[in-house]
């Protein structure tokens, strides 16, 4: 089994009923684009919906 991430010892992850994961950080300043994406796409097919709250926002160059 691999180590976990250091991104989750900074990430609260919360189960939504009656389905969903709600992701909060609960370190300041860690942003969204250090979750790696196939954490999120796991996370999203497992949970069916997926809420990001609290990360700061994102530039333009980041969605590309």
């Amino acid at each position: 089994m691999s180590a976990p991430l250091p991104i989750f010892g900074k990430l609260d992850v919360t189960p939504l009923e009656p389905f969903g994961l709600l992701v909060r950080p609960n370190t300041p300043g860690v942003s969204v684009t250090e979750i790696p994406p196939t954490v999120l796409a796991r996370w999203a097919g497992e949970a069916k919906v997926l809420v990001l709250r609290g990360f700061p926002g994102l530039d333009k160059e980041s969605f590309l």
